[in-house]
């Protein structure tokens, strides 16, 4: 069992990291600070290490010096700095073994690493994780309730980035988690989602482009999103309301009436709800799929203002032989899913004074958004010099698609918080947004 250092400042792609080596029966130590990382490094008892290169307290490259010197093999992960001539610099130089550019195939960094350290004593394996089997379908779907108050905004650095729309402590008690109160199905390796959201774990993912399943749960509520090389590809859900054939009922696909049909056909049959329906031909195949992209929309945004619960990733390959892969784009995911909240949650979520600004690492670039002439002016507009409350008056947008296409950007790590006044930071200052 090797340990093994990980160092970056955004804590779900460093979890997921982490997640992938422990899999292959690693011990992974995670650190969000070079100066954390540092002290790890001169404690010695590292076998290897993953470094991010752009960091809020110290450059990455001085940890990669220290790691050279002390003999311990380490890859370097950026999203700022690219190309073959600095990989020659870090490699050659600093001593990495390989430099990863973001996004990156997490599985081949993992081999990186692994390459460099000796195997692992039998090793646990991902894909013995049990089936999650949503059976039993729930009425009731807790409430998001009271949540603790936002830290002040000068209390949110520009390194802050990763971590700037947590609430901040909450109770470990109250309604919400007496729900809760049954044994956790997630199993001991799941984490607190009140560290987290499931759209930054959606980000993680798509910049690791990880394989598996996002696990999620709140009170008796279980959720599941299938991944793909970081993508959304299926969800399923054990709420009622979300279940296939009431979402036809609601979308006025299926006539409720018909639901009782279609009940006995699936039991009879042992078919999908949507297979049984296509079958009775009370909607096409091609409705069918439509439908899935809805409800699966439906699933992940639900759970994108869920302000505690439990997550768990597992690192799995996808090849459910009843599930039909959808083609879901993370950052209309977002959007649509942000779209869907209460406006005053919007504006809880971007407050007026915060001021957006460009981030040297995104978690997408903008050229790979389909943003229409309207959203393309406020991002540009968002610039690192105008609070939110500025930028809705020069906005073309309505407030709610213009707080929700902000927030989608924040969580994509594309724009970041600052307080106003706040002097902008160098890594900010040196990045613009161009849109080609």
């Amino acid at each position: 069992m090797a340990r093994i250092l990980i160092v970056d400042d955004n804590a779900e792609l460093g979890a997921l990291i982490a997640g992938a080596l422990a899999d292959r029966g690693h011990a992974p130590i995670v650190c969000a600070r070079g100066g954390e990382a540092r002290a790890a490094i001169l404690a010695g008892d590292l076998d290897a290490a993953v470094v991010d290169l752009h960091l809020p307290d110290l450059p990455g490259t001085e940890l990669l010096a220290l790691l050279r010197d002390r003999g311990t093999p380490a890859v370097a992960v950026s999203g700022v700095f690219r190309g073959a001539a600095f990989e020659a610099r870090i490699t050659q130089a600093l001593g990495a073994r390989a430099l990863f550019e973001k996004p990156f195939e997490l599985s081949a960094l993992v081999e990186a690493v692994a390459a460099s350290v000796a195997p692992a004593n039998d090793p646990p394996v991902a894909s013995d994780v049990p089936e999650l089997v949503l059976n039993d379908a729930i009425e009731a779907e807790p409430s998001p309730g009271p949540r603790a108050p936002k830290p002040p905004l000068e209390d949110l650095p520009f390194s802050g980035r990763s971590v700037w729309a947590a609430d901040g402590a909450r109770p470990d008690t109250g309604p919400n988690r007496a729900v809760g109160a049954r044994a956790a199905p997630l199993g001991p390796e799941a984490r607190d989602l009140a560290d987290t959201s499931v759209p930054r774990l959606l980000c993680a993912a798509y910049q690791s482009r990880a394989t598996g399943e996002l696990r999620l749960r709140r009170g008796p509520i279980i959720k599941v999103i299938w991944l793909s090389d970081g993508r959304p590809i299926y969800a399923a859900s054990n709420a009622a309301s979300e279940r296939f054939g009431r979402f036809a009922v609601a979308q006025g696909a299926l006539a409720a009436g018909d639901l009782g049909t279609v009940a006995e056909l699936t039991v009879r049959e042992k078919v999908k709800t949507g297979d049984a329906m296509v079958r009775l031909g009370l909607i096409t195949a091609a409705q069918r799929v439509a439908l899935l992209h809805g409800q699966a929309l439906q699933i992940m945004s639900s759970t994108f203002d869920w302000p505690d619960g439990e997550h768990r990733f597992i690192h799995r390959a996808v090849g459910k032989p009843d599930v039909v892969p959808l083609d879901l784009d993370l950052p209309a995911v977002l959007l649509q899913g942000f779209a869907r909240l209460p406006l005053v949650r919007l504006r809880e979520r971007v407050p007026s004074a915060l001021v957006p600004s460009p981030t040297p690492d995104p978690a997408i670039e903008l050229h790979a958004l389909d943003l229409a002439p309207p959203q393309a002016h406020l991002v540009l507009a968002a610039d690192g010099t105008k609070r939110v409350e500025d930028l809705l008056v020069v906005s073309e947008l309505e407030e709610r698609p213009a707080l929700a296409l902000l927030l989608t950007l924040l969580e994509l790590r594309v724009l970041a918080p600052r307080a106003a006044g706040a002097e902008r930071g160098a890594a900010s200052a040196e990045r613009r947004i161009v849109l080609v």
